[in-house]
């Protein structure tokens, strides 16, 4: 149970990529991109994790929650393309 929680704060925390099949993604990525992605990754889960141990709804006093988000990424950039698109976009 706590597995798929972490899996889906790790995931809400990390920007979507498109990759339409694994051999494209891999071979169109730089070495360093698949670093950062990683990290980004990795960074994520530990977050995940640490939110899951120190739950502070355990100690929450009133019965409505106050929520803050602050996107680490701006959601009006385009995704990424691991191949070329069948659409160009017009800029």
């Amino acid at each position: 149970e706590q597995l798929a929680d972490i899996a889906c704060l790790a995931l809400s925390q990390l920007r979507p990529v498109y990759i339409r099949h694994d051999i494209d993604f891999l071979s169109a990525l730089p070495e360093a991109r698949l670093i950062v992605l990683k990290e980004y990754t990795e960074t994520a889960i530990v977050n995940a994790v640490s939110m899951i141990l120190q739950d502070r709804r355990q100690a929450r006093v009133d019965d409505v929650p106050v929520m803050f988000s602050s996107p680490r990424f701006d959601d009006d950039v385009e995704l990424e393309w691991f191949e070329k698109p069948l659409i160009q976009s017009k800029k």
